[in-house]
């Protein structure tokens, strides 16, 4: 399989006297039918790619194996005192997001989408304490 070619159309802007040329802006209409697929294409180059690896299953077994070590903790924010972050324990497919009152104080879970049902995918992507 090729991998796709992306279009090149060159697009010049001017900020404070100076040019910028930007080849691909057309990718960023992401409802037009060249760029959806022109993502479909790439989409099937990559999985035949990456299906093809000769090591590919052992690899993966490795990265879950890793991802699955230890509870993960990140994307802190502090307010009012309270520590706010994501918390993924082993086993967890999506992060929860959690409340520690006070640095040394009670954690506590605000929003677990884990415990959704239902076939929509749901997971928090950001938040704001």
């Amino acid at each position: 399989m090729k991998q796709p070619v992306a279009r090149v159309e060159v697009v010049r802007d001017t900020y404070f006297g100076t040019t910028i040329e930007d080849p691909y802006r057309w990718m960023e209409d992401w409802k037009s039918e060249e760029m959806a697929s022109w993502i479909k294409e790439q989409a099937a180059y990559s999985r035949a790619y990456l299906d093809a690896l000769p090591e590919r299953e052992t690899l993966l077994a490795r990265i879950k194996e890793l991802d699955n070590a230890s509870t993960s903790f990140f994307s802190f924010s502090i307010a009012g005192g309270n520590v706010f972050y994501y918390r993924r324990d082993p086993g967890e497919k999506l992060a929860r997001l959690m409340v520690r009152f006070a640095v040394n104080g009670e954690e506590k879970t605000l929003f677990d989408p884990n415990t959704l049902e239902g076939a929509v995918h749901t997971a928090v992507d950001w938040y704001f304490p």
